[in-house]
């Protein structure tokens, strides 16, 4: 009954039915600390966050059941998979943006110190060693970090088939080091 009425707009008995579902919301809830916290977690995502959307997912859980014989049976057959879903617009929503400009800075072949002339010269070296057009795609990518866009317009293929291309170097250049 008490479900009727919160479907109808009661907010007093929606209220009073998530006080009753909440201990069984708690839990659903507590499943999912472990990606709230940690080094790699956003700040703006945290437990709390989750509890409020719990809240929000229920409310329309309860505009949406269709009647029937349980809302019970609705909102644990539902909520689960309402939460997930919650879980992962809220990490993504707050994922912070790669910065390439920054990781650039960082690059290790340009940074001017003889190791990286060293690194840069074993990859022109190992570039030299492989067929064309392997040799320029590896260079491009690695040297130049060029996208495959550019890389594919430069040899007149298609982003595509430059991609292909790198994943077989790689691949092959993995092999080699193993081997």
């Amino acid at each position: 009954m008490v479900a009727w009425e919160a479907r109808t707009g009661d907010p007093a008995a929606r209220n009073a039915l998530y006080a009753a579902c909440e201990p069984k919301i708690a839990r659903f809830v507590r499943r999912y600390r472990t990606a709230t916290t940690g080094t790699d977690r956003c700040p703006a995502f945290d437990l709390e966050d989750l509890h409020q959307e719990a809240f929000l997912i229920f409310a329309g859980l309860i505009d949406d059941w269709p009647g029937g014989n349980s809302f019970c049976a609705y909102f644990l057959g539902h909520f689960p998979w309402a939460l997930k879903n919650a879980v992962r617009r809220l990490a993504t929503a707050n994922r912070p943006a790669a910065d390439l400009d920054a990781a650039r800075r960082f690059d290790l072949l340009a940074d001017g110190s003889a190791a990286g002339a060293e690194a840069m010269a074993l990859l022109e070296a190992l570039a030299a060693t492989l067929a064309p057009p392997d040799g320029q795609i590896l260079l491009w990518k690695i040297r130049d970090g060029d996208s495959f866009g550019v890389i594919a317009r430069r040899l007149g293929l298609s982003r595509r088939t430059a991609m292909r291309a790198w994943e077989r170097i790689a691949r092959d250049l993995r092999r080699s080091l193993l081997a």
